[in-house]
């Protein structure tokens, strides 16, 4: 990883809409690189700029750059990954939460005769009176 990548990704942080904003840039500068090769392979007069080894050279700089996008971008579709599991790993916990009381409730009203259930009411009614 190279420090101009490290200091892109440490502005961003787990800002996922900056983390997004980064991928993109990632993914037009990978657009650029791939237009690029496609010019030097296709076009005769880009190609005979550089001759033998100068072109070579030249070619494998632009593939070692796509090489380090692919990887930079990699690391910021991690994190983005994470931040996604995190975030539907606190909505599932945010909903069962939730329906947690109700569906303890039911089962209470199903496992319990009326005595224990009523008496078990009650005492949720003083714990709720005294919060």
């Amino acid at each position: 990883m190279d420090q101009f990548f490290a200091e892109r990704l440490a502005e961003a942080g787990w800002n996922k809409s900056k983390l997004v904003t980064l991928m993109n840039e990632i993914d037009a500068e990978k657009r650029s690189i791939k237009i690029a090769l496609r010019r030097i392979a296709q076009d005769p007069e880009y190609s005979m700029e550089g001759m033998g080894r100068e072109r070579q050279n030249k070619e494998r700089r632009i593939k070692d750059k796509e090489r380090y996008l692919i990887e930079d971008r990699e690391v910021v579709r991690q994190r983005i990954g994470r931040l996604n599991r995190e975030f539907k790993s606190m909505n599932r916990a945010k909903n069962r939460e939730q329906n947690f009381p109700a569906a303890f409730v039911a089962a209470a009203e199903e496992v319990l005769d009326d005595e224990l259930f009523t008496e078990l009411e009650l005492r949720a009614v003083e714990i709720l009176g005294s919060t």
